[in-house]
């Protein structure tokens, strides 16, 4: 099956497309930390570090994506507890 294939080009075209020239940070770490060192160091003609953009979309991005997919995942939870199942028997069928 090569639906892992498309996911993996599916995720390749997100980063190539929307990296602009110096690429996506899709890792916090990779982004924050030369993100942070530019900021820090003393060279001439630097331009600005993009704080607006290196805080929300590596940061804080992830962490409202987590965050959303614990609460969807609690509300499903609860639905869950919500329905009554009956108990299957061994033969296969639902136990009246």
């Amino acid at each position: 099956s090569f639906r892992s294939f498309y996911v993996a080009m599916f995720i390749a075209m997100l980063i190539l497309g929307l990296g602009g020239v110096t690429g996506l940070a899709a890792n916090p770490a990779r982004d924050l930390g030369p993100r942070f060192a530019h900021y820090l160091l003393p060279l001439p003609g630097k331009g600005s570090s993009e704080w607006h953009y290196g805080l929300i979309v590596p940061l804080w991005g992830p962490l409202a994506g987590s965050a959303l997919a614990a609460a969807i995942f609690k509300g499903c939870e609860a639905l869950f507890d919500m329905v009554e199942i009956d108990e299957v028997t061994e033969a296969g069928g639902v136990e009246l």
